[in-house]
């Protein structure tokens, strides 16, 4: 929908420097390797960095065949986020945890984006290792979470629960039912998020 509309590289920039302007929420850019690769590793991580990205989320980069964008991130302060599932093998897991790390991303499943999760024993042992580790990176988890039922198991074990396709679709909603306000928009993404932290 946003390439249909129009939307390009250069817009997500300035939409990013113009919600730095407004919050130091920390802003972590999440990206296909396309984008990266093409204008050149180094070029894209210095211009995330010059729009006040927190750091970089390319799950098709990972880590150790990244083309040299976990270095460069490093580099530019703008750290890049290794991805990983619960089934991940304890060799690889330790593999990435050599590096220093701030973030690591759990995708709690495999398969498409925007179907609902559901949260198991399989997820929470693999999200508890985290917790037995010294130095542990901090976790952001999530793939298909939609409710405050999945944000608040999420974060009885990671850091930051990730919303994504579910809040799409309510700004799409919001968008086509407002008539394109954005004050509308603004405020159904106040509810949801409101409903989402459980209050």
């Amino acid at each position: 929908q946003a390439l249909d509309a129009g939307f390009k590289v250069a817009d997500a920039w300035r939409l990013l420097e113009a919600v730095r302007a407004e919050s130091d929420i920390p802003v972590f850019v999440m990206s296909y390797a396309s984008l990266v690769v093409t204008p050149g590793v180094e070029k894209f991580v210095r211009r995330a960095k010059a729009a006040g990205a927190s750091g970089l989320i390319i799950p098709d980069l990972v880590h150790g065949s990244d083309e040299g964008l976990f270095a460069a991130a490093a580099e530019a302060g703008c750290p890049a986020v290794p991805v990983v599932v619960p089934w991940v093998s304890d060799e690889r897991l330790d593999e990435i945890l050599t590096e220093p790390i701030d973030w690591i991303y759990v995708a709690l499943r495999s398969g498409i984006t925007g179907t609902y999760t559901e949260f198991g024993v399989e997820q929470e042992e693999f999200l508890a290792k985290f917790r037995q580790m010294c130095n542990a990176p901090r976790v952001m988890a999530g793939f298909g979470i939609q409710d405050a039922a999945q944000v608040s198991a999420v974060v009885e074990m990671a850091d930051a629960a990730i919303v994504g396709s579910a809040l799409v679709r309510a700004i799409d909603e919001a968008w086509t039912e407002g008539g394109g306000d954005s004050a509308v928009v603004g405020e159904v993404v106040r509810v949801m998020v409101e409903k989402l932290r459980g209050n």
